[in-house]
């Protein structure tokens, strides 16, 4: 039960547009080599980082505080 209430917390911390993202690559680099992959992964976080909510949890993390995307529990 610990560790699945310690990942369902991780999850609840994640923005749901990068969960859903990570799904999706995890999908299309599947089979590929690690320099196609590593290709592909690296687009994907750049899109991620710049979309509004990979900026909110830029600055959520610098100001030190939890993203509006958060669940708490």
């Amino acid at each position: 039960d610990a560790a699945i209430d310690l990942r369902l917390h991780s999850v609840l911390q994640s923005g749901p547009g990068a969960i859903a993202a990570a799904k999706l690559l995890l999908r299309q680099i599947a089979g590929l080599s690690l320099a196609e992959s590593s290709e592909i992964s690296t687009e994907a976080i750049a899109q991620i980082r710049v979309s509004p909510e990979g900026q909110e949890g830029i600055r959520a993390f610098l100001e030190k505080r939890k993203p509006g995307f958060a669940i708490d529990q």
